[in-house]
């Protein structure tokens, strides 16, 4: 067997089967991610996670950068603010909606990362290693968690 190359036939049913791990990996973030808020606090949604909810809110609000509304902060991790913030501009989207949003952003972003976690274990060890690789971080309740918990 050569580096990389997978012994296995190539067929449908093998990457139907890992997107289908990974639809369920996405479908166990998102379940995550659309729990009520008091639930999510006590889970796993820590305090940090709203700086960045309030700093976006702010800018877009007209205030820059800024927890308070006055002072104007850095002490954030700008590109995850920048994808963010358009959850939180304006006053379209009110309530939890826009917290539900960015976790679901997470949980998506989340769910890419299988998809490449399986490419790169099927590239290197088969499509089964790719399959068993999406199952063990896809299925993960850690995983899940941290995906899903607001923070970069």
């Amino acid at each position: 067997m050569k580096w990389g190359v997978d012994q296995e036939k190539s067929n449908g049913t093998n990457r139907l089967v890992a997107v289908a791990l990974v639809g369920l990996a996405l479908l166990v973030r998102l379940y995550v991610a659309w729990q009520p808020l008091p639930f999510l606090l006590r889970l796993n949604l820590p305090d940090d996670a709203y700086y960045y909810f309030l700093i976006a809110h702010h800018i877009g609000a007209g205030n820059g950068p800024s927890f308070d509304g006055l002072t104007l902060n850095n002490g954030f991790h700008p590109l995850w603010l920048l994808v963010i913030l358009p959850l939180f501009s304006g006053k379209a989207l009110g309530g939890d909606l826009p917290v539900h949003l960015a976790l679901s952003l997470g949980a998506l972003l989340d769910a890419v990362t299988c998809y490449f976690l399986y490419r790169i274990a099927a590239r290197l060890a088969g499509r089964t290693a790719g399959k068993i690789a999406v199952l063990f971080y896809g299925l993960n309740v850690m995983s899940a968690l941290q995906a899903t918990n607001g923070l970069e």
